[in-house]
């Protein structure tokens, strides 16, 4: 039982540092657009590191589900095939990410 709590602390951890990264840059999270997306197969963005994939601005991803894993991704996580990310996005630039979405080929 006592390394449910540890997990569970470092979840809450991970999340707060988000929010406070967030806040940090000048973004207000209440107003931002919640995306799931999976990297497919035949995607680009296979085997890149976050940091070289030139995303749209106003994009942040904030958790990836790998296996059964979830974990916050930094510019030098490499992008898995099946991996499930969760991208928060501003609003006024929830067209040119969906867009960069097809360009990856990004489902």
């Amino acid at each position: 039982s006592e390394d449910i709590f540890k997990v569970y602390a470092e979840h809450i951890t991970n999340r707060e540092e988000i929010i406070t990264q967030i806040k940090f840059d000048g973004i207000d999270s209440s107003n931002m657009i919640t995306i799931i997306f999976k990297v497919s197969p035949g995607s680009t963005v296979v085997g890149k590191m976050i940091k070289d994939l030139r995303l749209p601005q106003g994009v942040h991803f904030n958790m990836i589900k790998r296996d059964s894993q979830f974990f916050v991704p930094h510019g030098n996580t490499v992008l898995a095939v099946k991996d499930r990310i969760t991208a928060m996005v501003m609003p006024q630039h929830e067209i040119s990410f969906r867009q960069w979405l097809q360009e990856m080929k990004l489902k």
